[in-house]
């Protein structure tokens, strides 16, 4: 059986195209958890009455805890063998889970990954997958997959997706990486969650072309509220990362870290110039980012010639630590996204 897990916050507007898009799949033995992590609006209505309508769902109220509590809450409810998880704002296509769960069965794969289409406004658009199709096992994935699986030599861009919601996981690799968890990091829960459990995997299988997974960009990003504490998020985060690596007696992951928090940095970065913020706190916030001592280590050694334009300016900018001048590169990129996607 599969169990997939959807964390509902506050979605009523989207809820119910959600959940009707799980309970579509044309795979049957399945259950479909709701976890209302502490809803304030119509959501946890809505989860008791599909839990009425159709034995298949369960629900789970509690007080909010943020993602990784939902998460966990709901893998410890579930009582599949292979679990999987959506967002409750997002949809799947009819057979995305009959197709990951044949796959895991055929492969004897401890993870099965498929692709993901942003949802604009005004675009949608296919997540770059750069892994081919097929099956990796161990020892593909020690060659060829650990040593560029946080970063490739790029910034903004990831080797393997992070995304769980784009992975069917078998149970027991959740349950033995429980412990990383962390309750306390909400910044990167994907990464944590799916990489982990990846460097545990005898094998996984890549549907690099395959998109059954469509995310919801929503109107309400277009102004956000200030994340003043984004990057040191991030940071606890990457020491996280930082602990799984070594419990887990893996090496070669430092260049990594040090570009996905210079990643990391820069989607916060744009996250706060949408924002509410005044320009004066947001110029501020940067600069204290740009002084960082960590964020400085990841910014040396940086080959300008790896990088795309945009990355480049990006890495020249954080060298010289001109807050204002990033500012308003940033800025501009948010317009140009605004213009094409809608958000």
């Amino acid at each position: 059986m599969i169990s997939v897990i959807v964390p509902v916050y506050n979605v009523e507007k989207y809820l119910e195209q959600c959940v009707d898009s799980i309970l579509q799949q044309t795979i049957t033995d399945l259950e479909v958890i709701l976890v209302d992590d502490g809803s304030t609006d119509k959501s946890a209505l809505i989860c008791d009455e599909y839990q009425v309508r159709d034995t298949r769902i369960k629900v789970l109220h509690k007080q909010n805890g943020g993602l990784m509590s939902a998460w966990k809450a709901g893998v410890q409810m579930s009582k599949g063998d292979y679990i999987g998880f959506v967002d409750s704002d997002d949809w799947i296509d009819s057979d995305m889970y009959m197709t990951l769960y044949q796959t895991a069965v055929k492969s004897s794969a401890d993870i099965v990954l498929c692709g993901w289409i942003r949802e604009g406004k005004n675009k949608r658009e296919k997540e770059p997958m750069y892994i081919e199709s097929g099956k990796y096992d161990r020892d593909s994935l020690e060659k060829n997959i650990f040593p560029k699986m946080l970063s490739f030599g790029k910034m903004l861009e990831r080797y393997i997706s992070p995304n769980r919601v784009t992975k069917l996981f078998k149970r027991e690799l959740l349950e033995k990486n429980f412990k990383y968890f962390d309750e306390k990091v909400s910044i990167g829960e994907d990464l944590i969650t799916s990489f982990s459990c990846i460097l545990d995997a005898k094998s996984i299988y890549m549907l690099a072309e395959y998109f059954p997974y469509h995310y919801r960009l929503n109107e309400s990003s277009i102004m956000e509220k200030a994340d003043f504490q984004f990057y040191r998020k991030s940071l606890l985060m990457i020491q996280q990362f930082r602990r799984i690596v070594k419990e887990k007696n893996r090496t070669g992951f430092d260049v990594q870290l040090n570009n996905d928090l210079l990643s990391l940095a820069y989607w916060g970065t744009e996250r706060l110039v949408k924002s509410d913020a005044t320009k004066k706190e947001k110029i501020k916030y940067i600069q204290s980012m740009l002084n960082d001592h960590d964020f400085r280590v990841a910014l040396q050694n940086q080959t300008l010639s790896k990088h795309n334009k945009k990355c480049a300016v990006y890495i020249v900018l954080s060298q010289l630590k001109f807050a204002s001048g990033l500012y308003m590169f940033i800025k501009k990129i948010v317009l140009k996204k605004r213009e094409v996607f809608g958000y």
